[in-house]
């Protein structure tokens, strides 16, 4: 059922969860980090192009979403994340960790621990360089792969979570505002998403393309291609 235009989207806050998306650049695919209740985090793919919404792994811990990036080609995505955990330090993941996983799934296939807050941005160059901000060797069952790695290199913030350009004579809506690879107009409010449409006759104008709110931690095996490198 196709969902009505809204002139208002304040009617939607206080919001429910929180939305970080990170837009390929030359693919039409996002991964979207869903913030939920406490300590969990939902990676989620999405199909721009024809808004097919694939839900992966939750997370308990936590994920720093200033600090991770999506390949430009959208077939990998890049983390810093921990659980602050003494066991976990123990088999040389950590407190927390960089790692390279295959969205919309967790599992790392690279992994480099950091064990601190400092620092631990990540950024893709291209699809097979990656920027990482620390200086710890890879954790052994987890190596690189194919990608290029170049440590502690300058911080580029991704472009693919920058500020969008003003939407002009509108009025601003809570979350995130901004344009997808398709050029429309997106806004996340909670953990909701619309498309945004703008023309003399209406203004402008809202539609629900996504709505993660009821969204509850679940057990999600990884299947075996998000294990692989691409």
């Amino acid at each position: 059922m196709e969902q009505p235009w809204l002139t208002d989207l304040s009617v939607f806050t206080p919001p429910k969860g929180r939305l970080y998306l990170y837009f390929a650049r030359r693919s039409p695919v996002a991964v979207i980090l869903h913030r939920g209740s406490g300590k969990w985090w939902q990676m989620i793919r999405w199909e721009t192009g024809h808004d097919v919404f694939e839900r992966g792994h939750w997370f308990s811990g936590s994920v720093y979403p200033t600090k991770c990036s999506i390949s430009p080609d959208g077939r990998l995505f890049s983390y810093f994340a921990g659980k602050f955990r003494a066991r976990d330090v123990g088999a040389g993941y950590g407190k927390n960790w960089i790692a390279v996983s295959r969205p919309p799934y967790f599992t790392a296939l690279a992994l480099w621990p950091v064990n601190t807050t400092y620092g631990g941005a990540t950024s893709f160059d291209d699809d097979g360089t990656l920027y990482i901000g620390t200086r710890y060797p890879h954790h052994p069952d987890h190596p690189p792969g194919p990608l290029r790695v170049v440590k502690e290199g300058p911080y580029r913030k991704d472009l693919d979570a920058t500020a969008a350009p003003p939407l002009h004579g509108t009025t601003p809506v809570p979350g995130w505002t901004g344009l997808d690879q398709r050029r429309r107009m997106i806004a996340t409010v909670g953990a909701r998403i619309f498309e945004g449409h703008q023309n003399r006759k209406h203004g402008l104008r809202w539609r629900l393309i996504a709505d993660f709110q009821l969204d509850e931690p679940v057990t999600v095996d990884s299947p075996a291609w998000a294990k692989q490198w691409p």
